[in-house]
């Protein structure tokens, strides 16, 4: 049996109609959460699903088909990024999706879940993701911890001008990110294949 969230019908579709309506109101929601939970969604997406968000949901000039061929990406393609964003939203007000072991395996793209928990930290929600990262930047190596601290966690600079800043080759670096990304993962018991 499904959760129930106010206003909806049952579980998968309340939150998603909730969060629909969280993200066309904003940023005039009536409460500041819903407004900081896309603000912090928004932070975290990639481009592209900025567009189509923007498009279809905030000014809403565009159908979601017509968004994705703007985009020259596929209805599919376009569809699949539109739901990351919701999955964010509704993670970032902390919607009943059933156990928490669902809602990961509704998270697709486990890079781009790191990166949105490294962004929120040490102010993440689940204490189990900071201990993660606190763990997973002792175990690394100075020059990687300092590298993920200014590039993906205080966001001061991008991280080629982070990995620039320190002399360090690009390619060297994006090697400890990805082995930082795939310990930190394994910490948190997400699946990476």
């Amino acid at each position: 049996m499904s959760e129930k969230h106010p206003g909806s019908s049952t579980g998968k579709q309340a939150w998603l109609s909730y969060v629909k309506i969280v993200i066309r109101r904003y940023p005039n929601n009536l409460h500041a959460i819903e407004n900081e939970a896309v603000k912090s969604a928004i932070k975290t997406a990639k481009p592209d699903e900025l567009a189509l968000i923007n498009a279809v949901h905030i000014r809403k000039v565009k159908t979601l088909c017509a968004a994705a061929e703007e985009s020259y990406i596929s209805y599919t393609q376009a569809r699949e990024k539109v739901k990351r964003f919701y999955k964010a939203v509704a993670m970032e007000l902390g919607l009943p999706m059933s156990e928490q072991e669902e809602t990961r395996r509704y998270i697709e793209d486990w890079h781009g879940y790191i990166l949105n928990i490294l962004s929120r930290y040490p102010e993440n929600r689940h204490e189990a993701e900071r201990v993660a990262i606190s763990e997973t930047l002792n175990k690394s190596d100075a020059i990687t911890s300092e590298f993920i601290i200014r590039a993906y966690i205080s966001r001061t600079e991008t991280a080629q001008a982070v990995a620039y800043s320190m002399g360090i080759h690009p390619a060297t670096i994006d090697h400890k990110k990805t082995a930082f990304f795939y310990d930190l993962a394994e910490a948190l018991n997400l699946p990476t294949k």
